[in-house]
Parts: structure tokens; sequence; C-alpha cells
């Protein structure tokens, strides 16, 4: 029998086809997250995990991402008879399965069953809160990877459960967030998850903490941007994605100097001793702590892209009227081009050059989620979207007394 889950349009949910040729059958109905009921399998990604067929009992779990949806935000689990029932099987919702994947079940999401047991599953995600065997030593942190594992069975009520009769046990203490992949082998003896810091395996399946790095020698760390001092050419600051962001010291010595996701950076022209970078979306900070933009929660979640590229440039006000200055000019995309002075405690918009009304987000609209932004000089500047490239120019002069001058945008794609 061929499996597949199908996550969006009006034909998704799971289908199945008894053998190798002939029709597809939809045996469960996946529906929108905003009308899906609580036990109901919700249009988004999931997981197929197939037990042994050899070993009764021979059945297939689905793992479904809730994709936020408003009738019981958890994720889906469904058991489903095998090549041993008889078409259409009826699958059977499972309760009770904690939140691994958080909000980002879209992204990371596992699931697997042991090869012994087959109502043994094993669910991977985003994080979880790693508990130490030794009680003294209380609750770790709560950045580990989000692995969680326990039996299917029936409760005394006749409802399926997650968790029966042994509450799930969470097992990703030590492993690096945002789980992808989970297989048993060596008979279910050995446990390894793939996650986005790399391979991890653990020995001891059903322990609190049993997993370790099994890393050397594979290349795990993604780096996606990079930015150069402006001076000394062996200083280089690298984000990665989801583990940080690195700086160069000596030779292959990098030092890892935040956790987490590393996107976009750059150094400050005029103070190169620090740098500006990006977490995800709309969140930016700097090596000295000192630059920050305050955005509205819709604004720096819904409309900027998850990474993008910043852009810093030397500028030279020549004075008369104002006084001489030589300062740094910062833009950074989200939907609208933001454009600093002074490092990031006061922010405009271009190509309006003003601070934005409070809750007018189409305010200087770019039109989609930016994703780089480049200086061709002080006085032009260049962004992409993700379907769009635009020309900012300041007209000459304008800023003689103060800035940011006036501006203008124009469409090149």
């Amino acid at each position: 029998r061929l499996w597949v889950w199908v996550q969006g349009g009006n034909r998704a949910g799971l289908w199945v086809r008894n053998g190798p040729s002939g029709d597809f059958e939809r045996i469960l109905v996946a529906k929108p997250a905003s009308s899906a009921a609580a036990d109901d399998a919700v249009k988004g990604r999931a997981v197929l995990a197939i037990a042994d067929p050899t070993v009764s009992p021979d059945q297939v779990f689905l793992f479904n991402d809730h994709a936020g949806a408003s009738s019981g935000a958890t994720p889906r689990l469904f058991r489903v008879p095998c090549a041993t029932a008889a078409l259409p099987g009826t699958p059977a919702f499972v309760s009770s399965v904690p939140n691994v994947l958080g909000s980002i079940g879209f992204y990371a999401i596992a699931a697997a069953v042991h090869p012994v047991n087959g109502n043994r599953v094993v669910i991977g995600g985003q994080t979880s809160a790693a508990v130490s065997p030794a009680p003294e030593l209380r609750t770790l942190a709560a950045d580990h990877g989000g692995i969680v594992v326990a039996d299917v069975a029936t409760d005394g009520s006749g409802t399926l459960r997650y968790g029966h009769p042994d509450a799930p046990l969470t097992i990703g203490g030590g492993v690096h967030a945002d789980i992808h992949h989970l297989v048993y082998s060596n008979g279910g003896t050995r446990l390894w998850a793939a996650c986005d810091g790399g391979v991890y395996r653990s020995d001891r399946p059903d322990d609190l903490v049993g997993f370790a790095a099994m890393n050397d020698g594979l290349s795990v760390v993604e780096s996606n941007y990079v930015a150069c001092h402006p001076v000394c050419e062996g200083r280089v600051v690298a984000g990665l994605q989801d583990n940080g962001m690195i700086t160069r010291h000596a030779g292959a010595v990098w030092a890892c100097e935040r956790f987490g996701d590393g996107g976009g950076v750059a150094f400050d022209p005029v103070r190169p001793g620090r740098y500006l970078h990006q977490y995800s979306q709309g969140l930016w900070g700097s090596s000295d702590g000192g630059f920050s933009l305050p955005l509205s929660d819709d604004e720096r979640e819904e409309r900027s892209a998850f990474y993008s590229t910043p852009a810093a440039i030397a500028k030279n006000r020549p004075g008369a009227p104002a006084p001489r200055q030589n300062f740094s000019q910062v833009i950074v995309g989200t939907s609208r081009v933001w454009y600093t002075e002074d490092f990031g405690t006061s922010w405009v918009t271009l190509p309006g050059g003003t601070p934005p009304p409070a809750g007018n987000l189409d305010h200087d609209g770019f039109g989609q989620k930016i994703t780089v932004c480049r200086w061709q000089g002080s006085e032009v500047a260049w962004v992409l979207g993700e379907g769009r490239l635009k020309r900012y120019a300041r007209t000459a002069g304008t800023d003689n007394a103060a800035g940011p001058g006036t501006w203008t945008a124009e469409t090149v794609i």
C-alpha cells in the first residue's frame, strides 16, 4: 500500500492506494485551521510513521501540525490500521499529544514508531524543557530539542491516549532545537535525530538525557550571511541558520557570540568595533546592545522576511548650515524601508522620510517583504523584495541642514 498526505487544496488529507496501481482513496479529510475541531486533521504539514509490518499490530501513524488551529492548538496524531485491514481504514484520533511543534510545525516535525512495540511513538518538533534525571538539578534550559516518546493505548474511559498508562517522556536533553527526522535502529535500542544542529544519537532512547552529537566531519552549520570589517580584513562575522552569530578570531578559530537564529549582519562603518545583526524577521540588535528597531507585532512577525540583508554606509554631511558630521546610514527592510542615522536610536521610513503614523503599516509600503538592502554610495539605495526591485534616491543637497532629506522611489522590476 502507498500512503500519501496532501496538505493543501480541496483534496487535502490522507490518501491510500492498495497495490502498485489503481486509484487513491482519501480516508481522512483535512480541514482549514480556522474551522477544524480539536480531533480533526488540519490542512498543513504532516509526517507518516509506519510500524514494522511483520510485527503486530500492523498500523500507520499520522502526525499533523495544528497550523494555528483555533480549536485545540495542539498537534494531531492519528492511528490507522495498515496492510492487514480492509480499505478504507478508519483513522483513530489520539488525544493528549503534547505541543512539541510550538508554532513551527510547518518547518520542524518528525515521528517514528518503535520497531518492536508498534504502539510506542516518538514525536519531534521545536523545543522542550529538558528535565534532569537528578532531582536536585531540577529543570534544565527550555530550548532543548523537542523530542517526546510515549505509548499509545486506550484508557479506562475508552479514549485513545498518547501516554497511557505512563505519561509521555521528554528525551531531547542536549539536542539542538528543531527536529526534522527521527529513526529507530538496532531493534529499537538506538534512536537517531536529525535537526538544525546536525545528527544526534541516543543509545538510551527511553532516558531523559541520552543523546550525544554525531557531527564530527559533518558540515552541519549553514552560513547564510557574512560581513567583513571595513578596515581589518581578518575580522569577519557570520549569521548562521539557527546556530547564532559567529566571529572569526584567528585562523580556524571562531567564537559564538549569540545563539538561536542568525540572519543579516553589517558592521558600523564609522564605529567598526560593533555590528548590527538580525535574529529573525523583524528582530534586530547589535554586538554592543545599542541597536534596536521597535516594530509592532504584526510588522515584526507577519511583514518581515524570515532573514534579510541590512545595509550600512558612512555618510559625510559637509556642514553649512549644519555642523560637519560623519555618521553611519543604516537601512533595514520589513515591508518598507527603515532608515536611521544614529544606529537605531531614531527611525524614519523611506521615501517619506518621517516616522510612520502609529498603526499605519502601509505607510511608505514596499509592497512585499524585503530581502536585501544595498547602498550605491550614500545617496542611492537598491532594495530587493521577493519579486520586486526598487531604487531609492536622495535629491542632492536636501539633507544639508539635517537628514534624511528628500527621497524618491522608483520601481525597476
